[in-house]
């Protein structure tokens, strides 16, 4: 009996330590990244002027291109503070402390639809380096990481009187 009930003991304790193991799957797909679209009532160059000047303030720029509406930045450091209050962690079992580290980089489009109202889409693309294992994950952020430069953009926007 009691020889029963020590090979019971290991086999359950073997299979708690095995069912506990994560493992990455490597063909995993990255999902889409968060986008924050804001829409302005002010014309097209306007709202162009505004969003590369705000953007610039922030993030070093790549791409300035007027004609297709695109803004793309360069990416930018992320401080351990900035990770803690914006990003969220890309692993759930993994404390943030894990993440030391980040970078993000901005493509925004300026779209002016039938309306003529002004559509700004921000989509980031964030990572976090993970000093435990090493490597670089992709991130989600939280809404208050588009709060300062959504703001901005917002309070440079001329009044308009109807």
């Amino acid at each position: 009996m009691k020889k029963n009930y020590i090979i019971l003991m290991t086999l359950t304790f073997i299979f708690l330590i095995t069912s506990c193991v994560a493992v990455e799957n490597k063909n995993l797909k990255v999902p889409p990244m968060k986008t924050k679209e804001i829409f302005l009532t002010t014309d097209y160059d306007k709202a162009w002027k505004i969003t590369a000047s705000v953007l610039s303030e922030y993030y070093p720029i790549s791409i300035l291109d007027k004609d297709s509406g695109l803004i793309t930045t360069e990416s930018k450091g992320l401080s351990s503070n900035d990770i803690s209050k914006v990003i969220v962690c890309p692993d759930f079992y993994i404390y943030c402390d894990a993440y030391k580290e980040g970078r993000a980089r901005l493509n925004v489009s300026i779209i002016e639809d039938q309306t003529k109202k002004i559509k700004i889409r921000i989509t980031p693309h964030i990572e976090l380096f993970n000093s435990n294992q090493k490597s670089w994950k992709i991130a989600e952020p939280y809404p208050a990481f588009y709060d300062i430069i959504v703001t901005e953009i917002y309070r440079r926007q001329p009044c308009s009187v109807e």
